[in-house]
């Protein structure tokens, strides 16, 4: 096993699970980082140092990815335990848009609320192999109606009802978003 410190990679969602699939590739000319962005022909990662530094790869990595670097190159692209997928716009393939990440938060404004929309991202964030939360947003600005009915359609997944206004669920989601976990909103 290699000495790793993840320093500055702890809040970008370091665990020993990580640690674990790191040292299934690592040797002494690789570290452990994370990609926060990708371009055309590269990627940004994050490094223990708090460095983020610009990367290449023969085939890119996706936004989440923890990967081992050697120098500006992507020595290795860790395994996955989630990814949220879509067609790519040719159709030909699948893009995955995120990795890794243990929650994917779907907000739907309680004003305007379009239940087959969250029924579509709901079934996404199933299939990706995280925890899907449904965050009913603006809950002052509409009656308990809505939140009956997105309750009473979304069987099995958790609905959460929010207002930033008056501090209504914000301390629960603020429970789901504890350290060591990732997290994408839809």
């Amino acid at each position: 096993m290699s000495a790793v410190f993840p320093g500055a990679l702890g809040p970008f969602g370091w665990t020993d699970r990580v640690l674990a699939l790191f040292n299934e590739v690592a040797d002494s000319t690789v570290e452990p980082a994370r990609v926060v962005r990708v371009e055309r022909s590269a990627c940004v990662s994050v490094f223990a140092d708090g460095a983020e530094k610009l990367l290449h790869a023969p085939l890119l990595p996706a936004v989440g990815d923890w990967i081992a670097a050697r120098g500006e190159v992507v020595a290795a692209t860790l395994p996955r335990w989630s990814q949220l997928t879509r067609a790519d716009p040719s159709g030909a393939a699948v893009q995955v848009l995120v990795a890794n990440v243990d929650l994917v938060v779907i907000t739907a404004p309680a004003d305007r609320l379009s239940v087959a929309r969250v029924e579509r991202e709901l079934a996404l964030a199933w299939d990706s192999g995280a925890q899907p939360l449904v965050a009913l947003t603006k809950a002052d600005l509409a009656d308990e109606a809505a939140e009956r009915s997105l309750t009473g359609r979304l069987i099995g997944a958790e609905v959460l009802t929010i207002s930033a206004l008056t501090g209504r669920g914000v301390p629960e989601l603020a429970d789901h978003l504890r350290p060591a976990r990732t997290a994408v909103l839809l």
